[in-house]
């Protein structure tokens, strides 16, 4: 059994050093510094006159990756390296074979930086995001499809982070109420991701019976303050909103353009699609985390598509989509692909509204 936190292939001993970043993004980013491990040039054994690999050296056993330090290096990978061959970095979740593999990169040298940011959305699609997990790396020499030649893969803990994008006035809302006292400023928000006048967001109402409003800025203000006035809409003056359903996670929906409005409570989160195995008339559900409003599922699944949609039926329900290189879920995105059945843990974070994760990985074997 192999055994996660180290290297699954032999290395040679390095020397040690250290890095450290600006006094101002250490205090931002909680004061964390980051312990670099200068690598040793791999041994030239020739493989072929084309190839000569030697062993994967990776700098760094365990990277914690802050969103700050986008730019900076997460750590370095050396092998050995022959003449008119290209090597590209692969990356895979821990003991899944290499199956639904990434390229972190392709270079004709003998090794590579990778940036915190090229390792966090590789490593996004295998841990999820804000969580501690182990993946592994190999390096594949190109010298063509027959002679493709590949290191041992080497372990790497890696911390993730879920990429943030702090949204401003005139997109955003705050929804205050009873569950928080009302307070407008510290309240849970609702967000216009596309400047379309569609705002949307995820709450967990902890009152069994709640109230709230929804606010256009970060104070009180009567002149931006949406009352329900009937009838699913909501305008500046009428009634408190009222929510009868229960504790609980709710999506609240805004559309300024038609000035509806839509709370829809979430009682279960599910997988539907070809990709699911047996019981077609019932979504497998998944676990509810309300501390950090994130549904977590293990389970098999054939290859094939599939959706996460809420309360057995599609009014609320995700695909995935890539935004800047990190892929999210998204209600127009297309569905999730599994390509290989196996067993997989599938990650779903609506925490923070238009800021969303989903992660879909081979679960690990030993």
């Amino acid at each position: 059994m192999k055994t996660p936190n180290t290297p699954t292939a032999k290395r040679n001993l390095p020397g040690t050093g250290r890095f450290f970043v600006t006094a101002m993004v250490a205090i931002t980013l909680f004061g964390c510094q980051k312990e670099i491990i200068n690598p040793v040039n791999a041994p030239a054994a020739v493989v072929t006159a084309a190839i000569n690999m030697g062993n994967l050296q990776v700098a760094d056993t365990k990277v914690v990756l802050l969103q700050g330090n986008d730019n900076l290096k997460a750590t370095t990978l050396r092998w050995g390296a022959g003449a008119n061959t290209t090597y590209t970095i692969e990356a895979a979740a821990y003991g899944a074979n290499f199956a639904d593999l990434v390229e972190l990169g392709t270079t004709d040298q003998a090794g590579m930086d990778i940036t915190v940011k090229d390792l966090n959305k590789a490593a996004l699609l295998m841990v999820p995001a804000g969580t501690n997990g182990t993946i592994e790396l190999r390096v594949r020499a190109n010298a063509g499809k027959a002679d493709r030649v590949y290191t041992a893969p080497v372990a790497l803990q890696v911390t993730t982070y879920q990429p943030y994008t702090e949204y401003q006035l005139p997109n955003l809302m705050n929804v205050p109420g009873t569950y928080n006292d009302w307070n407008v400023k510290c309240a849970p928000k609702i967000v216009n991701t596309r400047n379309d006048g569609e705002f949307e967001g995820f709450i967990n109402f902890t009152d069994n019976y709640t109230q709230f409003l929804i606010v256009k800025d970060v104070t009180w203000n009567p002149l931006n303050t949406y009352y329900n006035i009937g009838n699913e809409k909501l305008g500046f003056k009428g009634t408190i909103f009222n929510n009868y359903g229960g504790a609980g996670a709710y999506q609240i929906k805004v559309n300024t353009n038609t000035n509806n409005w839509a709370c829809t409570k979430i009682a279960t989160m599910g997988l539907n699609g070809t990709a699911v195995i047996g019981n077609t008339e019932k979504d497998p559900e998944m676990t509810f985390d309300a501390a950090n409003m994130t549904w977590t599922l293990t389970t098999e699944l054939a290859a094939g598509n599939f959706r996460i949609r809420a309360n057995n039926n599609n009014t609320v329900n995700y695909g995935k989509t890539m935004v800047n290189g990190y892929l999210v879920p998204d209600t127009n995105g297309k569905d999730f692909t599994v390509t290989t059945a196996g067993i997989y843990k599938i990650v779903l974070n609506l925490k923070l509204a238009g800021n969303y994760t989903c992660t879909v990985a081979r679960a690990t074997t030993n």
